[in-house]
């Protein structure tokens, strides 16, 4: 939305039509990586939106100061019974943030308001434009009358685009830029006159220090990483792919139970290795050149504690059982 609108408020007759298509050219090929693989996948896969969070869900927590504080995010909310995103949790929920992100929120939008702030006309359609796409679905305390309608077409034909915080960015590029004009012109008032210099002084740091503390508490506290990351790789991963590089060597293995993110070794695994991922509903075929059948009809397949003396078998025990460790394992 920033470039488009960049566009469209300064370019005019066939400059504008020649930037327009050279932008979505450049778009197409940025995004061609995953968009492709993307619709390959719907071809295959079924239709697993109506089974994940609803808009419903995603809208509940838009409210106009969330959205400018940069805290829509419905997943910061999520208490189950320990903050499912900590950093999120800490911004939504600490009283100091919240004060330091309404601090700054006020501060750009002044600076979005002065008549010299530079390109405002791009920056205040910006935010105009957001904010009305994120905030049409709420249907909360001074909620929009249309509410019901953008629900349904978010669970419906927009559905994909259900996740209305995504839009956060925009605004906060805007109040970024707003915040800088307002120190930028505070500044030269203040070099102006020496004695404000003095008395912007004293009254500016206390409130821009609490307020760079307030947005910071995350990395402050240590909560912009999720708990239960690991130090070392398990020794027992390392003992089953030695294992498996000396045993079998070109047949593929097959890591089971499915996770969330199929990430179970690939950085010390020395043979071919396969994981499914817990949420897709693809089944390979099996057929004689399936990764996952080459060798028998039943594919092998080896847990996490697999002994690193005897052959894979097919278990159902969670590999890395008892343990948090991501990557290798996922979080189950």
């Amino acid at each position: 939305m920033l470039p488009a609108l960049f566009i469209l408020t300064h370019a005019h007759g066939r400059q504008l039509v020649k930037a327009c298509l050279c932008w979505g050219v450049a778009v197409a090929a940025a995004t061609a990586w995953w968009v492709v693989p993307l619709l390959l996948q719907g071809s295959y896969s079924f239709n697993f939106l109506p089974y994940v969070e609803q808009s419903a869900t995603t809208t509940k927590t838009m409210s106009v100061t969330a959205f400018l504080r940069g805290a829509g995010n419905w997943t910061a909310y999520l208490n189950l019974p320990t903050p499912w995103l900590s950093a999120g949790w800490a911004v939504v929920a600490s009283p100091l943030a919240i004060a330091a992100s309404a601090v700054a929120v006020a501060a750009g939008l002044y600076g979005l308001a002065q008549r010299d702030m530079p390109e405002r006309l791009w920056l205040r359609a910006c935010v105009g434009f957001a904010a009305l796409a994120a905030l049409v679905g709420y249907a909360g305390p001074l909620g929009g009358p249309l509410h019901g309608l953008v629900e349904s077409l978010l669970n419906g034909t927009f559905a994909p685009f259900r996740n209305v915080y995504k839009l956060e960015p925009i605004v906060a590029v805007a109040l970024t830029l707003g915040i800088a004009h307002v120190l930028g012109r505070a500044r030269q008032r203040a070099l102006a006159v020496s004695s404000r210099r003095v008395v912007a002084s004293i009254a500016l740091a206390p409130v821009i220090t609490i307020s760079l503390v307030g947005l910071s508490l995350p990395y402050l506290t240590g909560q912009i990483l999720q708990p239960g990351s690991f130090t070392r790789v398990p020794a027992y991963w390392s003992a089953v792919a030695s294992f498996l590089a000396s045993h079998s060597r070109d047949q593929t293995a097959l890591v089971v139970p499915a996770a969330s993110h199929g990430l179970y070794g690939p950085s010390v695994a020395r043979s071919p290795t396969a994981a499914r991922e817990r949420r897709s509903s693809y089944k390979p075929r099996r057929t004689p050149s399936s990764p996952a059948s080459r060798s028998q009809a039943s594919p092998r397949s080896c847990s996490g504690r697999a002994s690193a003396t005897s052959s894979c078998a097919t278990t159902s025990t969670p590999p890395c059982s008892g343990t948090r460790h991501r990557g290798l394992c996922g979080r189950r």
